[in-house]
């Protein structure tokens, strides 16, 4: 049984299944495009909720970050009776853009591991313009390739998660960077002192 948004009601433009937000995130979730010809299903749970700052995502959508909830490639497909998808290979990224071929909405991105990342502008459009809170993104990703800083408490990973963190990163350099300028100057100190 496929579920509407909470609080909001699904907009005309929608197939009437809209998003599983209530109860278990493991409920099926169907996604339409815009004009509502392609439509996907989400049968899993999602594996992450987060924005990218990666240079394919960037290309593949035109926007700085995006944000997404990801599924394994098993979990997440083309629904029955859909329109069929239009897909383009990113040129130098093992990725590609999943979209709809009548008004051409993105409905998915395939990454370089194979995971489906659902970009939260299609959730928007299921529950009349916000992320349900279950869908929050709880990370960025590929932070090192970033366009704009962002401004928020969320870990920012140097690239995928569980790997280098910016802030951690960059205290680490400040940190190289202070012992190396207090050892350039003792060493001037030292040397001034010794001609003395």
């Amino acid at each position: 049984m496929l579920h509407k948004c909470v609080d909001a009601p699904a907009p005309p433009r929608r197939d009437t299944a809209a998003l599983a937000i209530q109860g278990s995130l493991a409920m099926p979730m169907s996604l339409s495009c815009h004009c509502g010809a392609s439509r996907i299903l989400a049968t899993g749970n999602p594996l992450m909720h987060a924005y990218c700052h990666c240079q394919g995502c960037r290309e593949l959508t035109g926007a700085s970050v995006v944000a997404t909830s990801t599924w394994r490639s098993g979990d997440l497909g083309v629904a029955p009776n859909s329109r069929p998808l239009g897909e383009y290979l990113h040129a130098t990224q093992q990725m590609s853009r999943h979209f709809c071929t009548g008004c051409g909405d993105v409905m998915f991105l395939v990454n370089a591991l194979g995971m489906r990342a659902v970009p939260h502008a299609l959730l928007e459009h299921a529950c009349q313009g916000s992320v349900p809170a279950l869908y929050a993104p709880v990370m960025h990703l590929h932070y090192a390739q970033r366009r704009v800083d962002v401004l928020d408490d969320l870990p920012k990973y140097l690239e995928r998660a569980g790997g280098p963190r910016h802030g951690v990163a960059a205290a680490m350099a400040g940190i190289v960077a202070t012992r190396a300028a207090a050892d350039a100057v003792r060493e001037r100190i030292g040397g001034d002192a010794r001609r003395a």
